[in-house]
């Protein structure tokens, strides 16, 4: 789900931290979602109902909301870095695995050479591998250079990161995400 608050312009905005003060109204993270909120000006008309001044609606709020995921995803890997549940390249992955590290996810670069994304994924077996950014922005993410593999081990912060992961993939095509399973039906909801 993605929270939307009205800011003090009357702009719906995404706050994809959950923490922006005023009444929440929520979508489920979905295209599909997004588009039908948006079309006859439906999302307008919902929100507008709760408050008492004119509301103005972005037409590229689903972008907004996935540049805002994008950027909150690469802000969790690099914490992941710092806190030693990511591990950059192949071979430190490739020797966590061989001593017994639980990778749980695999982050690719999307300019990565096959054949090496190919050969790591296999000695990884179950672990699901995704394709979001490239070479540029997982180095800038971990502060290391050219980091074409991303290593998650198992951990409360690799979870945030999948529930971070679901949210974005709902949003962006299958294309875009690498296939990442786990979104949600379409519904709108709304709460305080």
């Amino acid at each position: 789900m993605i929270r939307l608050v009205v800011d003090p312009e009357g702009t719906i905005v995404p706050d994809i931290a959950g923490d922006l003060p005023g009444r929440g109204h929520w979508l489920t993270a979905d295209a599909a979602v997004f588009h039908k909120a948006l079309e006859k000006d439906r999302l307008k008309k919902a929100v507008g109902r709760h408050t008492d001044r004119p509301v103005t609606v972005p037409a590229n709020l689903r972008e907004q909301t996935v540049a805002l995921l994008r950027d909150k995803l690469l802000s969790l890997l690099g914490l992941a870095r710092r806190t030693g549940v990511a591990l950059a390249g192949f071979d430190a992955i490739s020797r966590a695995a061989g001593k017994g590290a639980d990778i749980a996810l695999l982050f690719e670069a999307t300019d990565g050479a096959a054949d090496g994304k190919r050969k790591l994924q296999a000695r990884l077996g179950s672990a699901p591998a995704v394709e979001i950014f490239d070479k540029a922005a997982l180095s800038r993410a971990v502060g290391r250079e050219n980091v074409t593999h991303l290593g998650l081990k198992r951990s409360r912060l690799t979870d945030k990161i999948q529930l971070e992961m679901t949210r974005l993939a709902g949003l962006e095509t299958a294309r875009e995400v690498g296939a990442f399973p786990g979104t949600q039906s379409p519904t709108m909801n709304e709460t305080r």
